[in-house]
């Protein structure tokens, strides 16, 4: 995600990760972007919220209605 970030020049608080595992939520918090998780993978919402996010729930988090 840094990498990303640094070759787009793009500012992290205008930057959204769209992501389905913990990794994904992690490396965007980390970097310090807006993060939509979502559960299409194999991450439970719980895993997801988990993940080491500020607050209870990621920025946004959409669910897969199966």
């Amino acid at each position: 995600m840094k990498l990303a970030l640094a070759r787009s020049s793009a500012v992290p608080l205008e930057t959204v990760l769209i992501g389905d595992t913990p990794a994904d939520v992690a490396a965007g918090l980390a970097t310090g972007v807006r993060v939509i998780a979502v559960t299409t993978g194999h991450s439970s919402t719980d895993e997801l919220r988990a993940a080491g996010v500020r607050s209870t729930n990621p920025d946004f988090l959409a669910s897969c209605a199966n």
